[in-house]
């Protein structure tokens, strides 16, 4: 079965609309918009990729019949942020973030003419996430840290695992463009380190240097919590100060890690 990618995107003719469609090749689909009636061209703000025949028209269900524009056609009242949040929440609900890309502002200096399906010219964007994780594997090489790199499977993800040492819990480091930070916590869905943790917070806190803030779920099938920290002043089309929140981000991970094995690991492994 071919498949193609839902696209939103816009034009500076028509601000505040923005147009979610389906295409098997958006840069043809760019091209067939783009006519005498109107000023300027359209600009791809995100895809999500892999996707079959209208599955655009399955998106166009999530979204409040008032924000169309004209029934028989794609485009909608909202921002374009507002439309990739949807398409966002739907590829998470399918395990398939990995798929969406974000052609913002941000990446236009990645932009490169690579061979793909035999056409020499064909570009390929690197999403934002992947310009942040790049950034963050290179300063935690110039930093000689022993956090690691984040592989190159995991950058078009918005968030990334590191190891805590063991015991039931590792470190999270997550994006997000809507909330503008980047989140570092522990994340366990062990009820005894999660105990010992929460009797142990203030250590915890002192022994990191970092105020955290605990967000627990438990339903009948499934306990987790999480304990971290947020980082301020992430934008996805603003990644002039990606060095200083990886920098950031880096040291915080290396200060978590080593709280957590002194004030938990160790006394859970010595039965304390």
């Amino acid at each position: 079965m071919k498949t193609g990618v839902i696209y939103v995107i816009t034009n500076k003719a028509m601000p505040g609309i923005v147009k979610i469609g389906y295409s098997k090749d958006v840069n043809k689909r760019l091209n067939s918009l783009y006519s005498s009636n109107v000023p300027f061209p359209f600009e791809v703000y995100a895809t999500l990729e892999g996707v079959t025949e209208s599955a655009d028209k399955e998106i166009h269900k999530f979204l409040p019949s008032s924000l169309r524009v004209n029934n028989n056609r794609e485009f909608f009242n909202i921002t374009p942020e507002y439309a990739y949040d949807v398409l966002f929440q739907i590829a998470k609900v399918f395990g398939v973030t990995n798929r969406l890309r974000k052609w913002d502002e941000g990446t236009d200096k990645d932009l490169k003419n690579t061979k793909s399906d035999g056409d020499e010219t064909k570009p390929k964007f690197l999403s934002s996430r992947e310009s942040f994780w790049r950034t963050f594997n290179d300063v935690s090489s110039k930093m000689n840290s022993s956090v690691g790199k984040v592989s190159q499977k995991s950058m078009t993800n918005n968030w990334c695992y590191f190891s805590s040492g063991g015991g039931g819990c590792h470190i999270e480091v997550s994006i997000s463009d809507k909330n503008h930070q980047v989140s570092v916590y522990y994340f366990t869905t062990s009820q005894t380190v999660y105990n010992k943790m929460n009797s142990d917070t203030s250590k915890i806190e002192t022994a990191c240097g970092r105020n955290l803030t605990w967000d627990i779920k438990n339903t009948k099938n499934r306990f987790s919590a999480t304990l971290g920290v947020k980082i301020p002043g992430f934008y996805f089309n603003n990644s002039g100060n990606y060095p200083d929140l990886a920098k950031q981000t880096i040291e915080t991970v290396e200060a978590m890690k080593q709280a957590y094995q002194k004030v938990i690991l160790q006394p859970i492994q010595q039965g304390v």
